[in-house]
């Protein structure tokens, strides 16, 4: 299984095997994506095509053009960067700071108290590592900083204590 995207030539290859008779399985198989990677593929690029009809998987395979899909799958990529940019704007930095000196929240519950703030956990960590927000750094988080350290079961502790004394 590979963890790549499907290029122009994946796709002008999965359009050929279908027109040549292979079941979504083996063009998986050539392809080196998996069964489903697959199936969702053809399933993207003909649902438009299909005018809200209920059809049948092989008339949708018949109905799959590389070039169509490519250029569908290049346009949702641009679509999702452009609604959901990841930059650090002035808006953010307000919101950022108030929530973390005023109302100590983390910078989890920042990112799920808004369902549209767009922007990940690891971003918001990374600007306030980076000293990126004015007036704030990790001495205003909940932690200091410090990663959280679940606790241990006493088997696994006494499993890590272990290999600490061996390793001496």
């Amino acid at each position: 299984m590979s963890s790549h995207h499907l290029t122009l030539a994946d796709r002008v290859k999965l359009e050929t095997w279908i027109g040549e008779g292979y079941t979504c399985s083996q063009i998986a198989t050539r392809l080196g994506f998996a069964r489903s990677t697959i199936t969702r593929e053809i399933q993207r690029a003909t649902k438009n095509r299909r005018f809200g009809m209920s059809i049948g998987a092989c008339h949708a395979k018949r109905m799959y053009r590389a070039l169509e899909a490519h250029q569908l799958a290049k346009y949702k990529k641009h679509a999702k960067l452009t609604l959901c940019p990841r930059k650090l704007t002035n808006h953010r930095k307000a919101i950022i700071k108030k929530r973390i000196l005023e109302d100590k929240w983390s910078p989890e519950q920042i990112v799920h108290s808004s369902r549209n703030f767009g922007v990940s956990v690891h971003s918001i960590y990374n600007w306030i590592n980076r000293n990126q927000i004015e007036g704030l750094s990790n001495k205003n988080l909940r932690l200091k900083g410090k990663q959280y350290k679940r606790a241990l079961s006493k088997k696994a502790y006494q499993s890590l204590h272990q290999l600490k004394s061996e390793n001496k």
